[in-house]
């Protein structure tokens, strides 16, 4: 068994923030994957505080009149521009906030706010999200994965075979143990079944959760994976029996 997670590229370490994770593991759930799908109240997910029905008042509260483009004359607070920019700005943090709280609650060891400070500047995750949504998590799990084999893989690790997160897990520890480069888990990522994504993000985010040192920049693959086969192994066994 293995992890793939002490790349310096990988999305799982990225959304996880390795540099601040560890002291916040402990409080992240590590339950078993085994219901998928969660249910996630948007509303206490919000962000900003920057309000996505925006609209003025018919009567300008300080009395002045609306000039030809829908705004105040002479001190607009906002224009429509700004009003829909804003409001696609909320949407993306209430997306974001809420995926990254599901994707905690079944298992991940993600940080809520670097995984939602990941979310929001992502090229591939935050868009696949808006498309598949935010409850369930083997889905936003493939969306991460999307996200690693586009910052890592070139585009072509994208979980698409037949194979279990014991495999594909025990391939990457293959990696790991001879310090191979990231292609080597790229090779065994795209053999997963993608209904495993989230088995095997549970599996790998917990090395660079828990093994933020072991498995970090400064890490190699022979020492996370020692460091992993110590604090991973609800994770692991989670990924073996899947």
């Amino acid at each position: 068994m293995g992890a793939r997670a002490w790349r310096l590229g990988t999305w799982a370490v990225i959304l996880g923030s390795a540099s601040s994770v560890a002291a916040a593991a402990s409080g992240c759930s590590s339950s078993s994957p085994a219901s998928a799908t969660v249910t996630t109240d948007a509303a206490a997910a919000s962000s900003s505080g920057s309000s996505s029905e925006g609209g003025f008042d018919a009567e300008p509260v300080d009395g002045s009149s609306f000039d030809s483009a829908g705004g105040h004359d002479g001190s607009s607070p906002d224009s429509a521009a700004d009003q829909d920019a804003s409001s696609s700005d909320s949407a993306a943090d209430q997306v974001c906030a809420s995926a990254c709280s599901a994707l905690i609650t079944c298992g991940v060891d993600y940080v809520q706010a670097s995984c939602v400070s990941g979310c929001l500047t992502s090229t591939v995750f935050l868009p696949c999200l808006m498309t598949v949504g935010t409850t369930d998590c083997n889905a936003m799990a493939l969306c991460a994965w999307k996200q690693d084999s586009a910052s890592v893989c070139d585009g072509g690790a994208i979980p698409s075979g037949v194979e279990t997160c014991d495999e594909v897990a025990t391939c990457e520890g293959d990696c790991d143990s001879i310090n191979a480069p990231p292609s080597c888990g790229c090779q065994c990522q795209v053999q997963l079944d993608p209904a495993k994504s989230l088995n095997l993000l549970i599996n790998d985010q917990c090395a660079g959760g828990k093994c933020p040192s072991e498995c970090g920049p400064t890490g190699n693959g022979p020492s996370c994976l020692a460091c992993y086969n110590e604090l991973c192994q609800t994770e692991q066994a989670q990924c073996v029996a899947n």
